[in-house]
This record gives structure tokens, sequence and C-alpha cells, in this order.
């Protein structure tokens, strides 16, 4: 989604961002978002705005709700402490 972001955005006059660092800057947010943040903060929502509207896949502090486990889990496997 951000490559063709930053595409349509080329494509009406603006700057260019190199596909590998659109998916450097993607990877590392996710590592620090399940690594650095998640363990210290006190409220968090995390949202899937790839679609036409923003879906709510979990949200929480202490207790974490899950609203869609299979994306979730994926995430933390992939970019979590355990990848």
């Amino acid at each position: 989604m951000a490559v063709s972001r930053v595409a349509k955005r080329v494509e009406s006059g603006g700057h260019n961002i190199p596909e590998d660092v659109i998916r450097r800057r993607y990877e590392r947010a996710l590592i620090n978002f399940f690594t650095l943040y998640l363990p210290i903060c006190d409220f968090f929502l995390f949202i899937n705005s790839s679609g036409k509207g923003l879906v709510e896949i979990a949200k929480g502090s202490m207790d974490i709700d899950v609203y869609d486990y299979k994306l979730w889990e994926k995430l933390k496997n992939d970019y979590g402490n355990n990848r």
C-alpha cells in the first residue's frame, strides 16, 4: 500500500522514496512497535488502514482485545520478540 501511495504522489509531482526504503521503514516500525513500544505503553490502538476504511486489529494496555486474531498473531510472530 505505501509503495503504491508513493507512486501516486510521484505522478502528481511529489518526491519519490525508493521501494527498498519504504519496505525497510515499514518493517522497522513494526519491530519497534512490538519490541519497544508495546511493552511500555499505557494504551495502544493498532489499525489496518490498507483498505477503504480503518479496521481495528487490536487495542489495549495490560489486557489486549484482539479483533483480527490471525493478522495480529502473524504480525507478532513476524516482528515481535519471537521472530
